[in-house]
């Protein structure tokens, strides 16, 4: 279970990291071979090297991607460790609470929507829009 803020920053910045369609094929990519240059991913993807290399940045900063040296080669390769890690801090977000640590609908933002919406017989609006 995620509880700490340490490890919801750690999520938040790898989700942030996989948020962009260009970084989710690199990821894509360098599951699908052990290892790539940057060369080959601009390649692929047909961008440009300084964009690539970008990319290929805030994966390594997210931890999702590791690069190696061999002579003056880098090949970078998918962290599979990390990325399950990943994967298992999210499944934890949405796992059921057990014990103690249940939160009351009331206390929670979504459920307080839920039960104004049950209450006054009407489906509950959201407030950016105003539309039910």
């Amino acid at each position: 279970m995620i509880d700490d803020g340490h490890e919801l920053h750690d999520l938040k910045r790898r989700l942030r990291a996989l948020s962009d369609s260009s970084r989710l094929v690199i990821v894509r990519l360098l599951a699908r071979h052990s290892e790539m240059t940057v060369t080959q991913l601009v390649n692929a993807l047909r961008t440009s090297q300084p964009l690539i290399s970008f990319h290929l940045r805030l994966l390594r900063a997210a931890r999702l991607v590791t690069k190696i040296r061999r002579g003056r080669m880098a090949l970078y390769s998918l962290d599979a460790e990390q990325f399950a890690l990943c994967q298992r801090m999210l499944a934890d977000l949405i796992a059921p609470v057990t014990g103690g640590d249940e939160v009351s609908p009331s206390l929670s933002p979504i459920g307080s929507i839920a039960a104004r919406g049950a209450t006054s017989g009407e489906a509950p609006r959201d407030s950016r829009q105003g539309q039910p």
